[in-house]
């Protein structure tokens, strides 16, 4: 039964995704001529009230990570995201465009279960750390949260039921 302050005071809606879903959500937020387009209103005019990434920020220019050699990281950018990737925006050097909205970024210890060297070049595409402090230094409120799972397995893991639970109580708070 809802009570009358439930009925007052609607959940929040949150945009974001899992994976490569994060990542779109994160590249289409800083174009909000995009949703313009096709009739919805701009982040923070009511799209929503909250951003949620999960494990899924890439960087289509990648750091080199400890052993990790440069021409294998180009060569992991390329069979994943195409010839064309270094040229892409990154969602990182756009982080100005990014709507004034709470985000909550959870990431994994692991994407590739550790397993050498696909874990150093899993994590040379990866920039949600970056990201959240990139937004926090733009006066953004971000909480970035780093569970001990991997990449695969992170839906079904009890750590990220943990980290929503606890996280969700209080987010998103501008």
């Amino acid at each position: 039964m809802l009570t009358a302050s439930a009925v007052a005071c609607p959940p929040p809606v949150l945009f974001g995704g899992y994976s490569s879903g994060a990542h779109v959500a994160a590249s289409l937020l800083q174009r909000p001529d995009l949703l313009k387009l096709r009739g919805l209103p701009a982040p923070s005019e009511g799209l929503c009230d909250g951003v949620m990434h999960i494990s899924g920020l890439f960087l289509p220019k990648p750091c080199v990570v400890g052993s990790v050699p440069a021409r294998l990281a180009k060569l992991l950018i390329s069979l994943v995201f195409g010839p064309a990737a270094p040229s892409l925006p990154s969602v990182l050097a756009r982080a100005e465009l990014s709507p004034r909205l709470p985000h909550l970024l959870i990431d994994c210890e692991r994407e590739a279960f550790g397993v050498w060297p696909i874990e150093g070049l899993m994590q040379c595409l990866l920039g949600g750390a970056a990201y959240a402090v990139a937004l926090q230094n733009l006066g953004v409120s971000v909480m970035h949260v780093t569970v001990r799972s991997n990449h695969w397995g992170m839906l079904s893991s009890t750590q990220l039921d943990d980290a929503l639970r606890r996280h969700m109580c209080t987010w998103p708070k501008a």
